[in-house]
């Protein structure tokens, strides 16, 4: 059986050593991610909110997430009842979240593992099921499905002000750092520009790319899957069939009238794909 934290157990504010004793926080995200923080109990909920963002940002749809000035902190008290934290000057060791389920409800966790009802058994291992077909089957996904699991494309509407710059500029300009490997396995590094209409699909672009560079190192075209785009500076891969306007850098970089900036990549150079986040049992 799994251990329970310290910090579900009704007792654990009473029992913490000091107020700069380390705190594991289970934050519920508004995009439904699930992200366990550890802070200092005196920290402030500011300080918290800093870092959970800065946290949240190696989780996958981090961009559903808007700017965290909007969002406010809720907590379970002592109380069983939902609690707003408006005042982001509070301290961690001041608010006192509880964790501890057995004690809002009136049974301990250990009460309910110990429970042998067909009925319950049967719900968990339909659980277990789900859990363990999902985890399967990103397990056995191409590299290419990891990747937009992991580093999803941020995509956005095409609202009225991206349409009245458009039309201003009827090409978007992008550049191109094109990294290969010739024949001899040299190492090759390039950069270009493209004028390009914004409705291209990202893999039109790829293939327009990789067909003007890969006469040059003699590329086969059979091989053309292997590469990716990626916004060059960011975690974000072009991954899967969307128009360029949609992406939402490319749409800041047509307001600020800067130039999209992309890199390719060839599938042996992925090093930022995290097998152990698909990691799958023998057992369910």
């Amino acid at each position: 059986m799994v251990a329970i934290p310290a910090e579900y157990t009704a007792d654990f504010w009473n029992q913490l050593p000091s107020e700069y004793a380390s705190v594991q926080l289970t934050c519920l995200m508004p995009n439904g991610i699930l992200i366990l923080l550890k802070q200092n109990a005196n920290a402030s909920l500011s300080e918290i909110k800093m870092d959970l963002w800065k946290e949240a940002s190696q989780y996958p749809l981090y961009w559903k997430l808007r700017d965290m000035s909007v969002y406010v902190f809720k907590v379970v008290n002592f109380m069983a009842e939902e609690e707003e934290l408006t005042d982001e000057s509070r301290q961690l060791n001041d608010i006192k979240p509880t964790g501890a389920i057995g004690h809002l409800i009136g049974k301990g966790l250990q009460d309910f593992d110990a429970l042998n009802s067909s009925e319950i058994n049967d719900f968990r291992f339909k659980m277990r099921k789900i859990g363990y077909d999902i985890a399967k089957q990103r397990y056995q996904g191409s590299w290419k499905e990891k990747l937009l699991y992991q580093y999803p494309p941020l995509l956005a509407k095409i609202h009225s002000t991206i349409v009245e710059t458009l039309r201003d500029k009827k090409l978007l300009r992008v550049e191109i750092f094109y990294f290969l490997d010739n024949i001899k396995s040299d190492k090759m590094f390039q950069k270009f520009n493209f004028n390009i209409h914004p409705m291209t699909a990202s893999s039109k672009l790829l293939e327009l790319i990789l067909s003007k560079k890969g006469i040059e190192v003699h590329l086969k075209t059979n091989v053309m899957h292997d590469y990716v785009l990626k916004v060059r500076g960011r975690d974000e891969y072009l991954v899967g069939e969307f128009p360029l306007i949609q992406l939402q850098y490319v749409q800041d970089c047509l307001l600020q009238n800067v130039t999209a900036q992309f890199v390719t990549i060839h599938a042996t150079h992925m090093d930022g794909i995290d097998n152990s986040s698909f990691c799958i049992t023998d057992k369910i």
